[in-house]
């Protein structure tokens, strides 16, 4: 049900090739230059011209599925655009298609994955100036997040504009990892590093245990106030705060949306003063992100992801007594990066 009421809103073919007028809000910056900008517009409204030379779309030619999500790339006199914009725009869309070559990326399930409709183009020219218009700048904190996420990777690209290392700052910065290249795509793969171009489980788990830690001495040192409030508690509703921060920093990503839940249950577990095994946290997050996102599955990191943490749990729980070889402090500090190499291997 959930596959169909996805496909149920792509553009019909009908739609296909023909200009339309769309009205939306720009949500995401793909990639900006000189010559073209690429981004995500959701779609408020979408009206079909009756001929390609029309100024104005017709009332009556509404089109009956609406797309909710669209690919669209602004070619030469492209404007300055930023996410919260809301844009009329004259733009030519296609169905969302690609090739599924062995080796190479799905393209076509990448975008049904995003959500997206449609890709096209917007029609750009002296004709089209009235046509393409800004309408209004919205504001709200999804928003704003939006906005922040896109002006860092705005400055980093400032800051670094001939560097071969731009594009992998951004991944690590705000996860964004649509200005990678393929070669450094071929070389990440190939050398089994290809998870650490996003903030993942690591990043945000940093994170939540810094802010648990300071908040846990800040709050003991306050007078009483550990008699209100016990410091374990407000140390945890700080990690998740921090760790839901910073996992909206990076776009709420597969991974960090994984490694919020994590912490989230483990940190209300912590509030209620309850017990709970690595394995029922992994568990619980596994559940969380599939009835937040079923469609989940078809993506490599989901995988990757959620294999590397039970690997993890697994290596970790067993724990002998006595002192042997490989308990010596190369094998305590080595090998999390062994065991994620070997159980990873046969899914990379």
């Amino acid at each position: 049900m959930i596959a169909h009421s996805k496909l149920d809103s792509q553009i019909s073919s009908g739609l296909a090739g023909k200009d339309v007028l769309l009205t939306g809000l720009i949500t995401k910056i793909i990639q900006t230059s000189d010559n073209r900008s690429r981004f995500w517009l959701s779609v408020s409204d979408l009206s079909e011209f009756s001929t390609v030379s029309d100024l104005t779309a017709s009332s009556s030619n509404k089109a009956t599925n609406l797309p909710r999500r669209v690919q669209l790339t602004w070619y030469n006199d492209a404007p300055d655009i930023s996410v919260g914009q809301r844009w009329q725009l004259k733009v030519r869309l296609k169905q969302p298609r690609g090739f599924s070559n062995p080796g190479a990326l799905d393209y076509e399930a990448w975008l049904y994955q995003n959500a997206i409709d449609a890709t096209g183009y917007v029609r750009s020219g002296k004709q089209h100036t009235n046509i393409n218009k800004l309408l209004a700048t919205e504001t709200g904190p999804l928003i704003y997040v939006h906005q922040l996420r896109d002006k860092l990777s705005r400055k980093i690209q400032d800051a670094l504009p001939d560097s071969q290392h731009t594009s992998l700052i951004m991944a690590l910065v705000v996860g964004n990892r649509e200005t990678m290249t393929d070669q450094q795509w071929s070389t990440l793969n190939k050398t089994g590093t290809n998870h650490l171009m996003a903030i993942s489980g690591l990043h945000i788990g940093l994170i939540a245990g810094l802010a648990f830690y300071l908040m846990n001495q800040f709050w003991r040192r306050i007078p009483k106030a550990p008699l209100l409030i016990a410091s374990p508690r407000v140390a945890a509703l700080a990690a998740i705060i921090f760790a839901l921060v910073y996992a909206a920093l990076a776009g709420f990503t597969l991974p960090t949306q994984r490694a919020f839940i994590m912490i989230s249950v483990a940190m209300v577990a912590v509030w209620f003063r309850r017990s709970l095994v690595s394995s029922q946290v992994l568990a619980a997050a596994l559940l969380a992100v599939l009835l937040y996102d079923p469609i989940a599955i078809m993506s490599g990191s989901f995988w990757l992801s959620f294999t590397a943490v039970a690997v993890i749990v697994f290596s970790l729980s067993n724990r002998t007594s006595g002192q042997t070889k490989m308990q010596k402090w190369w094998w305590k500090w080595g090998r999390v990066q062994w065991v994620i190499a070997i159980g990873l291997a046969p899914i990379l």
